[in-house]
């Protein structure tokens, strides 16, 4: 998309593409905005622009979201005409009240001006939350940071991470927190990156780093759980195969749910997970 305006989008996954432009650049679309909520999207491949590049969205801006959402893309920005371009993993610019909420990037940033893992820049009262960037950034001129490259004008950065050791860069804008990889990989995440909820909405992986639990599939006394499934229920459909041949109508889907985990709302929506019981 050219711009995600008032819309929702929804469970993509957009894998090994390619993407060049030169303002708001991103995979999935170039700019989000007025409310605008991407939810539960990964993409992977590379972006090239000149200012407000990211892997799934250059530019989120007033009361944009993004919420679990993730990137593997690699980011170049190109020589520009602006004095500090923006580059990140996730997003290029988060500007007037919009949100990154539990999020991670892992690809590499090459930048000239406002750097970050998942974000270049925060700005005027937009927030970051329950995050994390693993990539390598590297920029020139201007601000680089782990996680985000500048927070500014009533911004903040909260219980969010990046890698000291893959990054390459020991600080960051806003309150986030770095960690060796050691610290963030296998079991030990939990306790170290205990601003996550582990109980819902991330999983820990044996020898990576953590994955949004939407992104994998869960077998439960012979029942898999895909991910389509999985996550925010209010006013949507599901319905779930059980052991491969019957099927559980949504209609029912409610006297299945075990422990559904409401961790609160963004811009009106509903953010948890939920599991089948057994």
């Amino acid at each position: 998309f050219t711009e995600i305006h008032d819309a929702t989008v929804a469970n993509v996954d957009i894998t090994n593409s390619s993407v060049s432009g030169r303002y708001d650049v991103g995979i999935l679309a170039g700019s989000n905005s007025e409310g605008g909520v991407i939810r539960n999207v990964s993409t992977g491949g590379t972006v090239v622009g000149a200012d407000n590049v990211g892997g799934i969205i250059g530019y989120n801006i007033d009361s944009g979201v993004v919420t679990q959402s993730s990137s593997s893309a690699s980011i170049a920005v190109s020589p520009a005409d602006r004095d500090t371009p923006r580059a990140g993993g996730l997003v290029g610019g988060n500007y007037d009240g919009a949100i990154i909420n539990q999020s991670y990037a892992i690809g590499d940033v090459d930048g000239v001006g406002r750097a970050g893992g998942l974000l270049g820049e925060n700005f005027n009262n937009s927030r970051v939350a329950y995050s994390y960037a693993t990539g390598s950034v590297n920029g020139s001129e201007y601000i680089t940071g782990g996680l985000v490259g500048g927070n500014y004008r009533g911004s903040t950065v909260t219980l969010s991470y990046w890698d000291t050791n893959t990054s390459g860069l020991s600080t960051s804008a806003g309150d986030a927190t770095g960690l060796t990889t050691a610290q963030m990989t296998g079991e030990t995440a939990e306790t170290n990156m205990s601003g996550l909820n582990f109980n819902s909405v991330w999983q820990t992986q044996p020898d990576g780093y953590p994955v949004l639990t939407q992104e994998t599939s869960i077998s439960d006394g012979g029942t898999t759980v895909p991910p389509e499934i999985r996550g925010d229920v209010s006013d949507e459909q599901y319905a779930a195969v059980l052991d491969g041949d019957d099927t559980l109508a949504a209609s029912n889907l409610a006297d299945a749910i075990n422990g559904w985990a409401d961790n609160g709302k963004v811009n009106g929506t509903d953010i948890g997970a939920f599991e089948l019981s057994k």
